[in-house]
């Protein structure tokens, strides 16, 4: 039976299956997808001055190919040498332009993040993976203190969120 509210019947419940992501207004949360630091088992670090992957991926299976994906990255990060480290998103492989994050070097940690909304057009599994940059020095990723003396927690955070289109 489905809701009626018109001050007389009173209130009716709602059938199973009625409301779906399809009906469901633009903007709407269809799904969320996290993946907590523990996920993520070896901190990262690189000297490389071109991007390379992190092996930071997660996965999120559309359900409508107009929905979007926001995607949420956080971590402690640093870069030695007075340098920067930079970060952004790819997709399946694919760079995402517009999703660089850059955190500077002079000794500082901070926790850093990256968000993006991406727009798969897919109802296919999708992959995000966070790629990373330094402009000199070594820079590293997911530790809590300045290595060797960190400890055994990871300072990671990931989230996908679908978004209805």
């Amino acid at each position: 039976m489905a809701l009626e509210l018109n001050g007389t019947t009173g209130v009716s419940l709602v059938q199973d299956g009625v409301i779906t992501d399809a009906n469901l207004p633009a903007g709407s949360v269809l799904q969320v997808v996290q993946a907590p630091s523990s996920t993520f088992s070896t901190r990262f670090s690189t000297t490389s001055t071109s991007y390379v992957s992190t092996g930071h991926t997660l996965s999120i299976t559309p359900s409508s190919a107009s929905s979007k994906i926001f995607c949420l990255w956080s971590s402690a990060a640093h870069c030695t040498g007075g340098g920067y480290i930079l970060g952004k998103f790819y997709r399946d492989g694919t760079e995402l332009t517009n999703s660089t994050w850059g955190q500077g070097g002079a000794g500082s940690w901070q926790m850093s993040s990256i968000s993006f909304l991406d727009e798969p057009s897919s109802t296919s599994p999708v992959s995000y993976t966070l790629y990373i940059v330094v402009t000199s020095g070594i820079g590293y990723i997911g530790w809590q203190t300045p290595p060797p003396s960190s400890p055994s927690t990871n300072m990671i955070g990931w989230t996908l969120i679908e978004i209805a289109g």
